[in-house]
């Protein structure tokens, strides 16, 4: 099944299926500079209780430093959200932002309903608690039920390739590792690339995702990839062993200037989209507050979020608002790099 939209200047097509999706203008050569008609897909935390994946906080976690309390979002606001933020049926998919998998307990009932008005969930867990038990069956069976789409976030080597193993062996295509990315971690991110062509229990997993470390936390054990040999390394390693790889948007100028001089350059580039918060996406945190990503959070003019749950009209209020202007220009102007950090 397909979502198609269709006009003069903005259409789209989303396969539910295989979470393709292609975006144009008036001719298929255009490129849209913003969605119209609202976010075409949702980051939303519904969670902000974690543990950790052996019983503490990650010191790297950029949540780690706004002494958030910790709190879970209902179905009710759930709903509300997604009612709010979909007036023109534009949205395609939802990202649940977890801590521990079965923290939130409205997590099975946010999974369904989201299928049931068409919207397709995904989600990032860490791999841990996945076998406990909701409504009769374990979260992970949930997870492949509902989600178009699984990343596992790569704390430690048996967990996250335990839990793709898992994923996979219940029927998931599009199951995925999430790696750090930083100048302490980009060894591990090459030997990753090893593990993955050698390791069983990733036969059958789709990518990996690396994720660029953004300074918003206080953590001293990482810092900023600043050595490009190493990450030109990781890039030619990948396509060497014709690894499946991908990266979150923030890196995407990093990316394609690494890759300018490969022959297969103007096909590969048709699949790299720069940052596209509050262009194409958008965050919300639990309290139902609005930001341009998760990043962007309490930092800045964005100190303080735009309240959706409580707003009349969302194009108006949020979408089209001065401040998501102003920041849609900004984005804009710069080229579609980020203009809060340096990545």
């Amino acid at each position: 099944m397909k979502k198609v939209v269709k006009g003069l200047t903005y259409n789209f097509v989303f396969d539910y299926e295989t979470g393709f999706f292609a975006r144009w203008g008036k001719t298929h050569d255009d490129d849209p500079l913003y969605s119209p008609g609202g976010p075409e897909i949702a980051d939303i935390e519904i969670s902000t209780i974690c543990s950790g994946p052996f019983g503490k906080r990650c010191t790297f976690c950029y949540k780690n430093d706004t002494a958030l309390i910790e709190k879970n979002m209902s179905l009710k606001t759930f709903q509300t959200i997604i009612e709010k933020i979909n007036p023109k049926g534009f949205l395609c998919q939802v990202a649940l932002g977890v801590g521990d998998v079965d923290a939130n307990p409205d997590l099975v009932p946010i999974l369904r309903y989201c299928r049931e008005n068409k919207v397709v969930p995904n989600i990032t867990v860490n791999g841990a608690r996945l076998e406990e038990i909701y409504e009769g069956i374990t979260y992970a069976e949930h997870i492949a039920k509902y989600c178009g789409a699984v990343s596992v976030s790569n704390y430690d080597d048996n967990l996250c390739f335990n839990a793709i193993k898992r994923f996979t062996d219940l029927g998931m295509k599009q199951v995925n590792i999430h790696q750090l990315l930083s100048s302490q971690t980009i060894d591990k991110c090459i030997d990753l690339l090893d593990k993955v062509l050698n390791d069983s229990r990733l036969e059958k997993l789709n990518a990996v995702v690396f994720l660029s470390y953004k300074n918003k936390t206080k953590c001293d054990s990482f810092s900023l990839l600043q050595d490009d040999i190493k990450y030109n390394e990781l890039i030619t390693k990948a396509f060497e062993k014709n690894i499946s790889i991908g990266f979150d948007s923030c890196g995407a100028s990093r990316f394609i200037e690494a890759i300018k001089g490969r022959n297969n350059y103007k096909d590969i580039i048709d699949f790299v989209e720069p940052c596209e918060s509050g262009l194409f996406s958008i965050y919300v945190n639990t309290d139902g507050l609005f930001y341009p990503c998760s990043f962007t959070e309490s930092i800045g003019e964005w100190k303080t979020g735009i309240d959706i749950v409580n707003c009349d009209d969302f194009m108006k209020d949020v979408w089209f608002s001065d401040r998501v202007v102003e920041w849609r220009n900004k984005l804009l102007k710069n080229n579609r790099n980020c203009p809060v950090y340096k990545v």
